[in-house]
C-alpha cells in the first residue's frame, strides 16, 4: 500500500508537522504501509494496538495525530535512518506536535465559536463531539436500518459527525474544493447543519468530501447510509 498524498493544508506548524513525517518515511526508504504498520503494531501490546487505519490517517488526514502513536512510528521510522539518532529524532516530533497542536487549539477556539453562533440548536450535539472527537478509525457508517421517528434528527447528527470527522474543514475550503463559486459559503453555512434543505446530488456531493476528508475506505457506502435517512426525512416531513 503507497503513502496517500500529503492532505491539503495551509502553511503553518500542521503541514511542517505532515511533511516532516513524509520527509522521514522517504528517508527510511519509504516502506509500505503495511509494513509499517505490522512492525509498529507488534511492538505494541495487543490492547494497545489501535485500528488499522491510523497507519493511514497519519499521514492522510489533514487532522494533528495522536501524539503517543506517531511516536511509535515516528521510532520505528528512525532507526531504519543511517547516522540519526532515534530518541532525538522522537523528541523532534514532539516539538512539531506541540508547535502544531498550539495552533490547532486557537484555531478550533475560533471555529467552535463560529459553529455556536450559527446554530445554538446544535451547540450541545458540537461540544459532545468536540469533548470526544470521532475519528474515521471509531466511527461506523450509519446503520441501513432508519425508523421514520425522529429520521431528520438522526440525518443531521449524522452528516454532523461526518463533519467533526473530516476535521471541522471551513467553509471557505469546503466550498473551493467541491468547485462551487464562493458567493455559496453562507448557503454552505445554513445547510450544512440542516442536510434536509439540500438537494440530493449537493448532499451527495458533501459527504463524498467529508468522508474522503476522514479517511473513510469506502465513501460511497456512507453515502448510501445517508440518502436512506435523507429518504425517511423526506417521508417523515411528508407524514406531518
Amino acid at each position: 500500500m503507497k503513502l496517500p498524498e500529503l492532505p491539503e493544508l495551509p502553511e503553518g506548524p500542521l503541514l511542517s508537522l505532515k511533511q516532516a513525517l513524509r520527509d522521514l518515511h522517504l528517508r527510511a526508504g519509504a516502506p509500505s504501509l503495511r509494513k509499517m504498520r505490522d512492525q509498529v503494531y507488534s511492538a505494541l501490546p495487543e490492547s494497545d494496538r489501535p485500528s488499522h487505519t491510523h497507519i493511514w490517517n497519519l499521514f492522510a488526514q489533514p487532522t494533528l495525530p495522536d501524539r503517543d502513536f506517531m511516536s511509535e512510528v515516528v521510532l520505528h521510522l528512525a532507526t531504519r535512518v543511517s547516522g540519526i539518532d532515534a530518541a532525538e529524532e522522537v523528541n523532534r516530533f514532539h516539538d512539531l506536535w506541540a508547535q502544531a497542536a498550539a495552533t490547532t487549539d486557537r484555531e478550533e477556539e475560533v471555529r467552535a465559536k463560529d459553529l455556536r453562533d450559527l446554530d445554538p440548536e446544535l451547540a450541545e450535539l458540537w461540544m459532545s463531539m468536540e469533548a470526544e472527537p470521532l475519528t474515521s478509525a471509531r466511527r461506523r457508517p450509519t446503520t441501513a436500518f432508519v425508523s421514520h421517528r425522529g429520521a431528520t434528527r438522526h440525518l443531521q447528527r449524522s452528516v454532523w459527525g461526518l463533519y467533526v470527522d473530516a476535521g471541522l474543514p471551513s467553509m471557505a475550503k469546503l466550498v473551493a474544493d467541491l468547485g462551487y463559486v464562493p458567493n455559496t459559503r453562507e448557503v454552505f453555512r445554513r445547510r450544512l447543519p440542516r442536510p434536509e434543505e439540500m438537494s440530493q446530488n449537493q448532499l451527495r456531493e458533501v459527504v463524498v468530501y467529508l468522508a474522503r476528508q476522514a479517511g473513510y475506505i469506502n465513501p460511497y457506502l456512507i453515502c448510501e447510509s445517508i440518502e436512506l435517512l435523507r429518504r425517511a426525512s423526506r417521508e417523515e416531513e411528508r407524514e406531518l
